[in-house]
């Protein structure tokens, strides 16, 4: 269940939310003891000072794709017509980006590099602040803070992402392998117990207008050829949930 044959080539941020300091690293927590984070990371992006990453191994722009599905057509930059927009200041430590619309167009850095991806025992780390009230920020439908995928949601991906529904909305971890891997009978997904797919969801959500909240997602032993592969969902440094 835990077979990813392709890289991430995007990694996606698109929502109406604040987000500040998004870091991607190549190892887990419990690996950055013995490698240290600076070592691991290969993209970090505070928006403090512009839209481009701080750092990054592989291309640091920041792009606008115009059309899902054809990141060719991308352009470097932000072009959402003023529904995301940078924040100098009221971020983590600086800067932030401001999303305020569900319909703005969706931003990326390219994930060549920038996701440290293995063809076997694959590992690594995704870090974001995020400050919002989803009940009152979000427009109706599902809401992904981060998506980092080759293909789509369901296939070969990792997001993270506000339900559609519910008051307060769930948070939930999404670490789909390869469809044909935990899909094999291309079942619509609606028709499979969500306790039967690839998620980890967190009921009641620790988010406020207020403070900002540090998620975190690991995942470890994917593309190990065995069913034991797992993935971790943190708030604030605690562990809330597992697959």
């Amino acid at each position: 269940m835990n077979r990813f044959n392709t890289p991430g080539r995007l990694i996606a941020l698109a929502s109406a939310f604040l987000t500040s300091t998004l870091a991607i690293s190549a190892q887990t927590p419990a690996q950055n003891s013995v490698l240290p984070l600076q070592k691991a990371l290969t993209l970090h992006a505070s928006f403090d000072k512009g839209f481009d990453a701080d750092f990054a191994i592989g291309d640091k722009r920041l792009f606008t794709c115009f059309r899902p599905g054809n990141q060719s057509e991308a352009k470097p930059g932000l072009n959402a017509n003023g529904k995301t927009h940078r924040i100098p200041s009221g971020g983590v430590a600086g800067g932030a980006l401001k999303f305020t619309a569900r319909d703005s167009k969706w931003i990326f850095f390219p994930g060549e590099k920038n996701v440290d991806f293995s063809s076997a025992d694959w590992s690594g780390t995704v870090s974001v602040w995020l400050r919002l009230d989803p009940e009152e920020d979000l427009d109706p439908g599902f809401t992904d803070p981060i998506q980092i995928t080759p293909r789509k949601w369901n296939d070969a991906a990792f997001f993270i992402d506000f339900d559609k529904d519910g008051d307060p909305r769930d948070f939930r971890l999404g670490a789909f392998a390869d469809l044909k891997v935990w899909n094999a009978k291309n079942e619509n997904v609606n028709d499979i117990p969500e306790d039967k797919r690839p998620l980890v969801k967190v009921a009641a959500p620790p988010f406020g207008r207020d403070k900002w909240t540090h998620v975190v997602f690991s995942w470890e032993r994917f593309n190990s050829g065995k069913k034991d592969g797992g993935a971790e969902f943190y708030f604030d440094g605690k562990l809330r949930g597992e697959n």
